[in-house]
């Protein structure tokens, strides 16, 4: 339900009906101090509403009300003081989080770099090599627009099936979401031709995003200043 203005209005009666447990270090006046990284990246809305509101029976109120986090971050400060019984400071700290959040979406949408060619490819990654003096594997994951995510190095060493083995890759990628990833590693010959084990290893890699749903764009083999695409190649 939406207010005159399209703002979401905060469903009172569901938060009275939803019964919901907290974890234990969840409950009140026993929310700790600093969260580990995994916890904040495994917490529920819920309860990271409750971390920063540092009172876990508003963020039960506030989750409660709204279907939702997006329609949490539309409503106004007084939907979201009613809402979640909240003070006029914890609902501004709210909205300065969202805020944050969105400016921070905007950034990623500006920034991002589409890689729709091996020349594109080669321009996202070509800095990293600079003046790397052993063999190294990165790996670039890219969104359903092929808009870059982020960059990830693999390994360093001599590229071969148990460094360059699915779960190694794949870990990294599923962790952003992506749609595909690209490739690339250097030779410190300088010679940019792909050996055997450049080969095996990238059609290991294409069998195994198949699976995962999970597509390999390319894969770029760095020389002194030069590449080749083993996509160009014939190789994927």
């Amino acid at each position: 339900m939406k207010d005159l203005f399209g703002n979401p209005m905060p469903n009172l009666s569901a938060a009275q009906n939803k019964k919901r447990t907290f974890p234990d270090w969840c409950q009140a006046n026993q929310l700790p101090l600093v969260l580990s990284e995994d916890q904040m990246r495994y917490l529920s809305n819920r309860d990271l509403f409750a971390y920063i509101l540092r009172d876990p029976n508003k963020a039960e109120k506030l989750t409660c009300a709204y279907d939702n986090v997006a329609e949490i971050a539309l409503a106004t400060l007084s939907d979201l003081q009613q809402a979640g019984d909240l003070t006029e400071r914890e609902a501004q700290i709210l909205n300065i989080a969202f805020e944050l959040g969105r400016r921070l979406l905007a950034s990623e949408q500006e920034d991002r770099v589409k890689i729709d060619s091996p020349e594109s490819a080669y321009k996202v990654i070509a800095s990293h090599f600079i003046g790397v003096q052993q063999e190294e594997l990165i790996m670039v994951t890219l969104d359903t627009k092929n808009q870059v995510i982020r960059k990830h190095l693999v390994f360093r060493g001599s590229l071969s099936a148990s460094v360059c083995s699915p779960h190694t890759v794949f870990r990294l990628a599923l962790s952003d979401n992506c749609a595909s990833i690209l490739l690339a590693h250097n030779h410190p010959s300088g010679d940019p031709n792909p050996s055997a084990a450049d080969i095996q290893c990238t059609q290991a890699l294409l069998i195994a995003g198949k699976t995962l749903e999970i597509t390999v764009i390319d894969h770029l083999i760095i020389g002194n200043g030069n590449y080749i695409s083993l996509k160009d190649k014939g190789y994927m």
